[in-house]
Order: structure tokens, then C-alpha cells, then sequence
């Protein structure tokens, strides 16, 4: 119960050293000839060193201690080329799109060299350093010689890169490979899951997917790692949720940032564009905002612990009920920035200075969230115990889908606008109780999507939605020819232009992120419905585990899967055979399967050798289990 107060004075003192400048958009400066040593140590001469001014402080901030894992260097990336662009210049490419820092161990140089370290995601078509998507950011670390041998890194400062050139040098120096290694940096977050397919083009997107992740997870989820931005943009995370949880280890990660969620909301229940917030940024952003409400709810759908919905609770609740008092007739108004980044709008046009303008129109997608958040705070209020917000709740869902109906939705099933996302909102919600003007709704989507010529036309929003919708509705088949298509907007096109991280945009505009996550939400996709993993609802935490690839119109020969659980490993692999199929899954102890065969015939079927009695077998034991379905 002792306490000791350690407080800076005028007894203090503090002097310069070769540390300059940091900063973690612009870089950092560091001259090695004003290193000193043993300033921490007992008998040290300080006289030249100054006294600090002293000023009284007020009240001080809410020191709490770190909830989340430290930032760490993870990996090492030597280079994979080394070329001479000029006398004392060079470009390094590290074949890898990351976040992180270089680490230098020269020889000695004359002292005086400043020797400059630029990032670049991309070169440009001449292969000279192309720098313009960092905006502002410098990021550009010097180091001054002191004509010693060094080995050094920068400290405070990080970067978002593939490419280094490093100039300065002596005419005559050969950058050599051993002389420069690229250290990666992110939370240290456990890898959790992964994916593997016989499509090396769809293993290469996976792999993009999670070096977006390491790249961005970094204390804070940020959209991008290299301009002066680095935010935790709210509908970004928002949508890559399922695939992030997915893949790391997160709940103590989101039990950080939903905090930072919660002490960003406005009080009369906004959620911010990103936490945290800047006050400029905080308009209430339709499928931005959202995100006080989804992500506590995804995190507890992965780890089963209420803890998370407990302390976000009161904030959940407090944003519905600003969207139900921000309606007219429970319609949501028309602001936000809409299905952010679609890549052929209809007309094309200009928002917030870049050349799109979505087709969904923002009151339909923001009441098509209204319907969302509505629905997890009546399934949060249950699990909570708390019955009359349950009912409550409930009804408003139910209220605002009416409204949603009524206004947006067709008696033959159009969706007003007509475009991709705005089918996906009406149908991914489950909006639409009317069997028959669901199924209806659905055939609409279809020939939009036969109109658009299969390819998707869907931004940040619909994006995520595509292929799920489709597979849930029976048509993998479709979902499976959008996601092999290489033609651009698709997914493969990047990974066949040689991305190593996913990009902002489809097309690859150069003057935007080469290494953002969102349109990686199309993991969750791979996971549950091709390689048939993922979690029960209704058993949050993995307790149950659904097992249920969808594999009519896959032109894979195998695909697998797995997680790391609250209860240990699942995983689920399936390969065709010429006999038919061989599937094998794994239960972990404490947890039960459910499993949905990819067949339409159960007597077709075996699992551990015994015939099932229907396509659906529930309460599945823990252990390794094969499933077999002959053609």
C-alpha cells in the first residue's frame, strides 16, 4: 500500500545527443558524431549539461497500463536486389510490401557522410523511386558518420515500404547485402489461422491478405502504414474483422482499440471516422460509425467472453439510439462517403478529391446499418441478461426493416439503384423477411451481376459482402468465378501484377496505398465456405465448430484451414480424388462439430467409416475425424 513519488525539478538536467529528430510520418536524424557514453552511469560529468524549465502541470491524463502486445520486430527481410542507380546511390528491394525499419551495418565511411534512406512502396515505370502516395510523409532517415564501422536502426520512427534507396555514399562504395536487412514491425499478436488452396494464385492473395495485416496492426488497426495517415479507420477495421480474428490472436489487441472507440464517441453517441479520434473527424459515417456496435460483437463471437460486450455495452446502445433520433420514419439521412472506392460508379465523379461517387445511395446504406446495429444490441442485450432492452431492440430491427422495405425495395425485388451493393446490404442484413421477395431480390442481384459481366463493382462496403451473399443463397459457383477472375476489379489482378500486400484501390492508382486490408475481407470467404471453418453463433468461442465447405462450381482440387481456438486447434482439408472426395477435420478438446457434407446424397457419404443419416451431423466429438463422398 506504500506509494513514491518520483518527481522532475530543477535537479534535473538534460543535454542533446545524436538522436535529432524522430518522427514517425517524416523519419529520423541521427549524427553519430554527438554520441557520448556512460551518461547513465554513477560518476558521469553532467557540468555541461542544462537545468529544464519547471512548469506546474494541471490535472493529469489517465495512465493505464498496456492491454494489448508490445510492438515488435517479428521478422528480418534481407534484400532480394541491390541496384546502383548512381555514384553513391542504390535501390534496395526487399521483395516484400511492409512496415517496419531498415537496420545498416557499414563500414567505416569518412566522417561527415550523411547517408539518406528513403521508402517507396512502387517504382516508377522508369524503375526510378516513386514517392508521391506518401503525400506528406517524409519518411526519410539520415544517418551522419562519425568514421567508425556502425551498426544502427532508427528508434523512434517506422515505415511503410518495399523499396529503399540509400545515397550518400562515397562514390566508390558497393552496397553490398550484408550491409542492410529490413526489420518487421507490428504488434506481437500469435498468428492464429491460415489458408491453403491448389490455386497458388489464391495462395499468394492469402498471403497478401495477412502481410496487409502485420503492416497495419499496429497498436492501433490503420488503414495504411506508410503516408502521413495511419489512422484507425473505423469501417476499414469494420470489415475486416472476421478475417483479422481470423488470422492473430486479437482479443486482447480489440479490447485495446474498442476502448479507444469508447473514448471516442461523442456524447450524444457518435462513433468517430477512426480511433482515436481527432475532433475535425467526427461526422456520423454510415458504415464507419457502425463499428462501435460490430466490433465488440465480433470479437466476442471468436472468444465467447462477455467481458468485451459488458464494457462496450452502454456505447452500442447510446449509437442506435442517436441513428433512431437522426431518422425521418426510421430512414437514415443521406450523408457519408457510400460504398467507398467502387471502382465503376455510374456516373463517375469526384468526392472528398477522389475520382469516385458510389451508386448505393448513403440513406440506404445507412439504414441498412441502422438494421445491423440494431439487431446486435437486442443479441447483446440477451446474452447480458438484459430482457426488456432484448425486446426492445428486437422490435426496432424489426421496425426499421418495414421502413427499409418500403422505401428502397421493389415488389419485383429491385433494390433502388440497382447496382451490386445495394442488393448485398438488402440481402447480407437479412432485410427482407418475404420469402418470396427475398428470392426475388436475389434473382435481381444475379442479373445485375450478369449485366456487369460478372465482375464485381463493389467498394470498401459491398466488397466483403460479394461472395458470402452468394455463397449463402447457393451460388459459390458465382462467388468462385469472381474470385478467379484476374481481369481488373478482381482480386487476382493485383497478385498477377505482382502485389505483395493488398491495395487501396483495384486498379492500382499510383498515387494511393499499395498495402491497405479491406478488400482482404474476402478471407472470411475462403475460410468458412471453401475451406469449411468457422464459428457456431449460437456456441460463440468456438465451442461448436461448423464444418461446411461449399463446393459446387469450385474449380479447386483442395483446399484446408485452420484456427487456433479458445479450446486449442480446428482445421478442416478436403481433396478431390478420382474416387471422390477425402475430407478431414479436427476438433479440439471441449469443443463439438457440426458437419454440413458437400454432397446431396448422404448415402454417398462416410465419416470414421460409418454412413450419416442426413447431410447435416451436429454435436460431433472432439478428435481427428475423415469424411469421405464417393462421386
Amino acid at each position: 500500500g506504500s506509494k513514491q513519488v518520483v518527481a522532475s525539478d530543477r535537479s534535473w538536467k538534460f543535454s542533446y545527443g545524436a538522436r535529432k529528430f524522430a518522427d514517425i510520418y517524416d523519419g529520423e536524424i541521427y549524427d553519430s558524431r554527438l554520441e557520448f557514453d556512460g551518461w547513465s552511469c554513477a560518476g558521469f560529468n553532467d557540468s555541461a549539461w542544462s537545468a529544464p524549465a519547471v512548469q506546474k502541470r494541471g490535472a493529469l491524463p489517465l495512465i493505464e497500463p498496456r492491454r494489448c502486445q508490445p510492438i515488435r520486430c517479428t521478422d528480418v527481410l534481407a534484400p532480394i536486389s541491390i541496384r546502383k542507380t548512381s555514384p553513391g546511390t542504390f535501390i534496395v528491394d526487399f521483395g516484400q510490401n511492409f512496415a517496419g525499419i531498415e537496420r545498416l551495418n557499414f563500414p567505416a565511411v569518412p566522417s561527415g557522410t550523411q547517408i539518406k534512406i528513403r521508402c517507396a512502396e512502387i517504382l516508377d515505370d522508369d524503375g526510378s523511386f516513386y514517392t508521391k502516395n506518401y503525400t506528406t510523409a517524409k519518411s526519410t532517415d539520415i544517418y551522419v558518420s562519425n568514421g567508425k564501422p556502425f551498426k544502427w536502426e532508427p528508434m523512434f520512427t517506422y515505415h511503410g515500404f518495399r523499396y529503399l534507396e540509400v545515397s550518400g555514399l562515397p562514390k566508390d562504395f558497393s552496397l553490398q547485402k550484408e550491409n542492410i536487412c529490413g526489420l518487421v514491425l507490428r504488434t506481437d499478436a500469435p498468428m492464429a489461422g491460415g489458408f491453403e488452396c491448389s490455386d497458388a494464385l489464391v495462395n499468394k492473395l492469402q498471403s497478401n491478405i495477412q502481410w496487409g495485416q502485420r503492416s497495419n496492426f499496429f497498436s492501433t488497426p490503420t488503414d495504411c502504414p506508410q503516408r502521413a495517415e495511419r489512422m484507425g479507420f473505423t469501417g476499414d477495421c469494420k470489415v475486416f474483422m472476421p478475417t483479422a480474428l481470423f488470422n492473430m490472436g486479437l482479443e486482447a489487441f480489440f479490447m485495446k482499440w474498442t476502448t479507444d472507440l469508447d473514448d471516442a464517441q461523442s456524447s450524444d453517441g457518435v462513433y468517430p471516422y477512426y480511433a482515436p479520434n481527432l475532433p475535425k473527424y467526427t461526422p456520423p459515417t454510415p458504415g464507419w460509425s457502425d463499428c462501435g456496435v460490430i466490433a465488440p460483437w465480433e470479437v466476442y463471437l471468436f472468444y465467447g467472453d462477455k467481458k468485451i460486450l459488458r464494457r462496450n455495452y452502454s456505447g452500442m446502445v447510446k449509437w442506435v439510439l442517436y441513428q433512431q433520433r437522426a431518422s425521418k420514419n426510421l430512414i437514415a439521412p443521406d450523408r457519408g462517403i457510400g460504398d467507398w472506392l467502387q471502382p465503376n460508379p455510374r456516373p463517375k465523379k469526384r468526392m472528398h478529391g477522389v475520382r469516385y461517387a458510389p451508386d448505393a445511395p448513403n440513406d440506404l446504406i445507412g439504414t441498412a446499418y441502422f438494421v445491423r446495429t440494431a439487431d446486435i444490441v437486442a443479441k447483446t442485450a440477451k446474452v447480458l441478461g438484459k430482457n426488456d432492452d432484448f425486446k426492445k431492440f428486437s422490435r426496432l430491427a424489426e421496425e426499421v426493416r418495414g421502413a427499409y422495405v418500403k422505401r428502397f425495395v421493389g415488389a419485383d425485388g429491385t433494390v433502388e439503384s440497382d447496382c451490386q451493393t445495394a442488393y448485398l446490404m438488402t440481402l447480407s442484413n437479412d432485410i427482407i423477411r418475404d420469402p418470396s421477395l427475398r428470392a426475388k431480390c436475389f434473382d435481381k442481384f444475379v442479373n445485375r451481376l450478369a449485366a456487369d459481366k460478372y465482375r464485381l463493382n463493389t467498394g470498401f462496403l459491398g466488397t466483403p459482402l460479394l461472395n458470402p451473399t452468394l455463397s449463402k443463397f447457393g451460388r459459390t459457383d458465382l462467388a468462385y468465378r469472381l474470385l478467379s477472375n484476374r481481369q481488373c476489379p478482381s482480386w487476382l489482378y493485383a497478385v498477377t501484377k505482382g502485389a505483395t500486400t493488398i491495395w487501396e484501390t483495384w486498379e492500382g492508382q499510383k498515387d494511393m496505398s499499395f498495402n491497405h486490408y479491406a478488400y482482404g475481407a474476402v478471407g472470411q470467404w475462403l475460410y468458412k465456405d471453401i475451406a469449411g471453418l468457422w464459428y457456431d453463433e449460437s456456441a460463440p468461442g468456438f465451442k461448436n465448430i461448423i464444418f461446411a465447405p461449399k463446393l459446387d462450381g469450385v474449380g479447386l482440387t483442395s483446399a484446408s484451414a485452420y484456427h487456433i481456438t479458445p479450446n486449442g486447434k480446428a482445421s478442416s482439408s478436403w481433396r478431390k480424388t478420382a474416387d471422390g472426395l477425402e475430407w478431414d477435420i479436427l476438433i479440439p478438446p471441449n469443443s463439438t462439430g457440426t458437419i454440413e457434407l458437400p454432397c446431396k446424397d448422404a448415402s454417398k457419404a462416410t465419416i470414421d467409416g460409418r454412413r450419416p443419416s442426413s447431410l447435416s451431423i451436429s454435436g460431433v466429438g472432439s478428435g481427428k475425424h475423415k469424411i469421405k463422398i464417393s462421386n
